[in-house]
């Protein structure tokens, strides 16, 4: 997937809940083209996993291309599968494959306590020739990991 960030003006950060992507949905075409929304993806109402939360936001988005990230929200990522994506050995394996099965996302790069993981995670998006997203939440704290991340890329 050929994309330039600079083609972008507006990245809105949105939930895949019901109102919001329902929101997104009724937008214009030629609006959507224009905007690059950052999806918090979590679960969706009775299914588990973000699957459901993913096929929701392609729906609202038209399959253009948007930012996946998982929520940190506990009502939206308790169950077993949530877990596994958040599950940070093996450089988030399952975060990773599940994303990279959609050519129109491009993922955030999931923090954790294992800087290695984290970069390797990075690495690996890398060479499956993904755009990436480093999304800083707490600048004391992330800033450092996408520093290492971005040195080793």
């Amino acid at each position: 997937m050929e994309l330039d960030f600079l083609d972008y003006k507006y990245y809105p950060t949105l939930r895949t809940r019901h109102a919001e992507l329902s929101g997104l949905k009724h937008l214009a075409f030629s609006a959507k083209e224009k905007i690059l929304p950052i999806l918090t993806l979590g679960e969706w109402p009775r299914s588990k996993g973000v699957e459901r939360s993913i096929e929701k936001s392609n729906e609202a988005f038209d399959s253009l291309p948007f930012i996946a990230d998982l929520t940190t929200t506990p009502a939206y990522s308790n169950n077993a599968l949530m877990q596994e994506m958040k599950d940070h050995s093996n450089a988030f394996k399952n975060w990773r494959k599940t994303v990279l099965e959609y050519e129109n996302i491009i993922p955030v790069v999931q923090f954790s306590t294992s800087r290695r993981d984290f970069i390797q995670q990075a690495l690996l998006f890398e060479s499956e020739n993904r755009k990436i997203v480093f999304r800083i939440k707490d600048f004391s704290q992330d800033t450092e990991q996408v520093i290492y991340a971005l040195s080793a890329m």
